[in-house]
């Protein structure tokens, strides 16, 4: 099974197989996933996370762009640097 999401319209967009599973959140600028979690950039800097098209959690702040691996999603800010976080809370940042 190929599981991705993308960005469409501000929305993210899970596609499963190559066809459109569901559409949820909204003022969405980067998204990313595992598998299991979504993580994804609003236009006001923050990550939202989801789960199953739920929202899970939302933190940080002046977030530019986002990757997720193995449940810990790294956030690149605006100035660069990137920031580590498992669970919501922060680990790392370097």
């Amino acid at each position: 099974m190929t599981f991705l999401v993308r960005v469409v319209n501000g929305c993210i967009e899970e596609v499963v197989n190559g066809k459109v599973r569901r559409t949820y959140g909204s003022n969405i600028v980067d998204a990313a996933t595992d598998g299991a979690i979504v993580a994804a950039v609003t236009s006001s800097g923050s990550v939202a996370e989801y789960q199953d098209g739920k929202l899970r959690r939302n933190y940080g702040s002046s977030a530019a762009q986002v990757q997720v691996a193995g449940g810990l999603v790294a956030v690149t800010l605006d100035d660069g640097r990137v920031q580590r976080y498992e669970n919501g809370n922060r680990l790392r940042s370097h």
